[in-house]
């Protein structure tokens, strides 16, 4: 199956309003990239936007080809409990086609904070909280958070 087929937007491109308040919810997360293996590309800039004030940026300036969905490079920086973010600006660069790309996106803050709070488990690790936001960029412009 060629990668276009698969659902490669997470989240739906449109901001929710959120029903706490911003300030007040803070998770230790760090900013992770990825691309899908085969199709190099390289992020250029990024930044995962806090609702009120502030960022995190996404790892950037070096080729990436991972492997869709599998975590990257991750830069230890800022404090330990952040915001999580409402929006996503990011300039990248697609090697397999010789094209530059590049928005601005509304994150769904709600789903966000609930997917944060909910955690998950796993049968060999038990419950698990998440700490990581994967951005993954793909050809045509594709991304996904």
């Amino acid at each position: 199956m060629r990668w276009a087929a698969w659902p490669f937007i997470l989240f739906s491109l449109t901001a929710c309003g959120a029903t706490q308040p911003m300030t007040k919810l803070k998770f230790d997360w760090q900013a992770t990239d990825n691309a899908p293996r085969d199709y190099p590309m390289e992020i250029l800039g990024g930044s995962l936007i806090y609702p009120e004030s502030g960022s995190l940026y996404v790892p950037d300036k070096i080729r990436i080809a991972y492997g869709w969905g599998k975590p990257g490079r991750s830069h230890v920086v800022g404090p330990d409990l952040k915001p999580l973010p409402n929006t996503l600006a990011i300039s990248f660069f697609s090697y397999t086609e010789n094209q530059f790309y590049g928005g601005r996106f509304a994150l769904p803050y709600d789903r966000i904070v609930q997917l944060f709070n909910a955690g998950y488990d796993s049968p060999r690790k038990g419950h698990i909280t998440y700490d990581q936001i994967i951005v993954g960029v793909a050809p045509g412009g594709a991304v996904a958070v």
